[in-house]
């Protein structure tokens, strides 16, 4: 891919930007950590976090604080520059990060309506609540199990909640 500054950016490319951060935001991505992912989405090298900022035109600590987060959601690697404090970011190989704490909220959901219909609710809204803590139960399963399959992994064990996906990261 060719160099990829403010000015080299294809119409296409700022739309593709554009289109990640639709798709994000509504998840609760914060619409500056979405433009950095779709950023660096466009790049196979890592890139520093002073190209970022140049690139897309905002400041150094709002690009690092967005940055930051998408690290914590595994979407993005850090990588050291040797010799230097400089820091590059690549995007990960998956999404499994995001789609595991995705995937936990969807199962304590579940686990709230099923649990405690009976204590909050009467008559057909007892049923109604279970039955959806059943599907979102059966969702958090089919997700895991999916995310599990399709990531290094792939040992059948159950994947942890966002509180033991933090515990997992290394830098």
């Amino acid at each position: 891919m060719p160099n990829m500054s403010k000015h080299s950016l294809s119409a296409e490319q700022t739309r593709f930007i554009e289109d990640v951060v639709a798709l994000m935001v509504p998840w609760g991505m914060p619409q500056m950590s979405a433009r950095i992912y779709g950023y660096l989405l466009l790049h196979a090298q890592p890139v520093s976090l002073d190209q970022i900022t140049d690139d897309l035109e905002v400041s150094k600590s709002t690009t690092s604080v967005a940055a930051r987060l998408l690290e914590n959601h595994m979407l993005i690697r850090r990588q050291s520059e040797r010799g230097t404090k400089r820091v590059l970011y690549v995007a990960s190989e998956t999404s499994a990060g995001l789609l595991t704490e995705k995937s936990f909220l969807i199962g304590e959901m579940g686990r709230l309506l099923e649990t405690r219909a009976e204590t909050v609710a009467t008559g057909d809204a007892v049923r109604r609540m279970q039955a959806i803590g059943k599907f979102h139960l059966s969702v958090r399963t089919a997700l895991d199990t999916l995310i599990n399959e399709l990531t290094a992994g792939g040992d059948g064990k159950p994947l942890p909640g966002p509180e033991l996906v933090d515990d997992l990261q290394t830098d």
